[in-house]
């Protein structure tokens, strides 16, 4: 939608679709004698929303002023993996990018701590905190969703221009200290 004369403008778009036979590289065992293979696995349905909002305040000949912030959510969920698994790891080591039935996709899988029933670390004697041995979904690497902003100011030739966003909901795994 455009209002007068293009210095207001509205863009919303929505999606809805379903996908198959994704084309992945996934871990094999390493007794396999391959660090990976490439299969076709899956069925995933995905959702999402874009809204765009634009003004320009300013539009002489010498000065324009634009500004402009949106709004974006996506969510994929995976509704099957294989016939012989719920889940698969498309990516990483100890740490892993997996895809699971009922879960957002993609996941990180992860040894996590162990917890108390108050939600408090537990330590061994020596102080050291334990881990789990099973794979613990440590969050999503998909933000909740995403909100920008972009602005510009023209004077004659000369243009200034600034482009933020923010995204918050989600979790990222960084290997350095490990």
């Amino acid at each position: 939608a455009e209002f007068l004369k293009r210095r207001i403008t509205l863009d919303v778009s929505g999606y809805i679709g379903s996908t198959t036979d994704q084309i992945s590289q996934i871990s094999t065992s390493f007794a396999s004698g391959l660090t990976n293979n490439t299969i076709n696995i899956g069925a995933a349905d995905t959702k999402g929303i874009e809204i765009d909002l634009g003004v320009t305040p300013v539009d002489t000949e010498n000065w324009t002023v634009n500004l402009n912030a949106s709004y974006a959510a996506s969510r994929m969920e995976v509704t099957k993996v294989s016939d012989q698994s719920d889940e698969v790891q498309v990516a990483g080591g100890t740490v892993g990018i997996f895809a699971q039935v009922g879960e957002q996709f993609p996941i990180i899988k992860g040894s996590d701590y162990v917890r108390d029933p108050n939600g408090s670390v537990v330590v061994d004697l020596n102080g050291d905190p334990l881990v789990s041995e099973e794979l613990e979904i440590l969050g999503r690497s998909t933000p909740d969703y995403i909100l920008g902003f972009n602005g510009s100011v023209r004077y004659k030739d000369f243009t200034l221009s600034a482009t933020a966003d923010y995204r918050t909901g989600h979790s990222f795994y960084s290997g350095t200290k490990a």
